[in-house]
């Protein structure tokens, strides 16, 4: 049940995998090229160990972190955020400081399991659902919050008939944007506690400057899937892109706002591809993947905005690899066998 759970978390696709990608047979392990001195988190073994590795994008100076992760990392200044659940149902909310490799739980639970987790400077926000059934269900999915430097777990929305989900700061840490889950919408929380609901449902970005929030809409009796904006103050929308043959996912704004990715899941082949797009209006896509043999999905741009990190599963799902793209012209490349969540360390 955790396991998936876990997945629904990943998109509104269902996407519990990640594996080798590039051919029936595991792809040739030749490391991805460098970018600069970045640093990647990924987490390896997925469906058995999941092991948490950090190293360089080229697969130096790997080091071990944890076992048993339940989800991608969140990296805030010089430290990583992470969960993890024992073999025992324990479920930990963990940091590490990378100036010091020193780790510490800021909360454990035996009742729960923890995924998703967002931090600021100040404070973590993650997903907590009770092992507990209410009638005979599971329990909804439930955001919570921690102070870092005190940690003291308290919940800062839904309950266990009213769950939300998929919460993420903005980049100035002053806003959280989640999904409320009886509702299906989306939700903007502001720094004094006053909650925005959004009329739509998605997965979702902020853009760099916090202003805007980037929302590749499910497609229903409105219409198809869309890129859209939304100001986080005025509540105007903007569309960027429709897709009336395809399904839009993992929308990532580039960090220094020229660009675009998102996944496209055409109706015809039922496989996503990464693509990209200026950060404008009526500007067009362009694939930067083709493999329809192949499941793309989850990018992740790299802090200078000149590569893209993801993952790819086998038509199987049970394979999975974490991969990258140099900048604009380079193909893509393998970074990691059976990982999935790699995520850029600052």
């Amino acid at each position: 049940m955790l396991r998936l759970w876990i997945g629904r978390t990943l998109a509104v696709v269902g996407m519990l995998s990640l594996a080798a990608c590039g051919s029936t047979s595991a792809p040739p392990s030749r490391p991805a090229e460098t970018v600069g001195v970045a640093r990647i988190a990924l987490v390896r073994d997925p469906l058995n160990l999941a092991d948490l590795w950090v190293s360089d994008i080229d697969g130096a100076q790997s080091r071990l972190l944890a076992s048993h992760v339940s989800g991608p990392v969140c990296a805030s200044a010089d430290r990583l955020v992470y969960t993890t659940v024992d073999q025992a149902g324990l479920a930990r909310l963990q940091q590490l400081d990378l100036t010091t490799a020193v780790s510490a739980t800021l909360v454990s639970d035996a009742e729960a399991a923890f995924a998703q987790p967002t931090c600021n400077r100040e404070q973590v926000v993650y997903v907590r659902r009770s092992y507990e059934l209410v009638d005979d269900e599971p329990s909804q999915a439930v955001v919570w919050r921690t102070p870092i430097e005190r940690p003291a777990a308290s919940v800062l929305h839904g309950d266990s008939e009213s769950g939300a989900l998929n919460p993420r700061w903005s980049p100035d840490g002053s806003a959280l944007a989640f999904e409320i889950l009886n509702e299906e919408i989306l939700a903007i929380m502001q720094a004094d506690g006053v909650l925005r609901r959004l009329e739509v449902n998605g997965t979702f970005d902020w853009s760099p400057d916090s202003r805007k929030l980037l929302v590749a809409t499910l497609p229903g009796p409105a219409g198809p899937s869309q890129l859209i904006t939304i100001d986080r103050t005025t509540g105007t929308t903007a569309t960027l892109l429709t897709a009336p043959a395809a399904d839009l996912y993992d929308p990532r704004w580039s960090p220094d706002g020229a660009t675009i990715a998102f996944v496209q899941r055409t109706y015809a082949s039922g496989r996503g591809e990464i693509m990209q797009m200026p950060a404008s209006a009526d500007a067009g896509a362009q694939p930067l993947t083709s493999d329809l043999a192949y499941d793309n999905f989850d990018p992740q741009w790299s802090p200078d905005s000149t590569a893209l990190l993801w993952t790819r599963k086998d038509a199987a799902e049970t394979r999975y690899a974490v991969w990258t793209l140099q900048l604009p012209a380079a193909a893509p490349r393998l970074v990691a066998d059976n990982a999935w969540w790699g995520r850029w360390v600052p």
